[in-house]
């Protein structure tokens, strides 16, 4: 039975992660996050940690998911236009190479 709720839950994760970062409204990306930490809430649960499960919910699910909707809400959302991926990873690579030299030689 654990099993099984193991896996639900493991697949409802995976999804709802996926959705957070693909949905374009940022409104359902948000409520997408929440469901995602309520699914690792559900996770301590299975492993016998009440208390990581609490603080899980309290503090993702409870209070960064309700500032994250407040700011949402209150923000003026403008219409995006979205540039093809590669030409992002260019501009990122090329932007940022120093700090990316760095954190590479620093996890060698």
């Amino acid at each position: 039975m654990e099993y099984a709720v193991l896996y639900i839950v493991g697949i409802i994760a995976i999804a709802s992660a996926l959705a957070a970062i693909f949905v374009k409204s940022l409104t359902q990306s948000v409520i997408a996050f929440a469901l995602f930490s309520l699914c690792i809430a559900v996770f301590f649960a299975l492993l016998r940690m009440p208390f990581i499960a609490a603080g899980q919910l309290v503090v993702f699910v409870g209070g960064l998911i309700a500032l994250l909707l407040f700011g949402v809400m209150f923000s003026k959302e403008e219409d995006v236009s979205y540039e093809p991926f590669f030409s992002g990873v260019h501009h990122f690579i090329f932007s940022y190479w120093p700090q990316i030299a760095v954190s590479i030689l620093f996890f060698l």
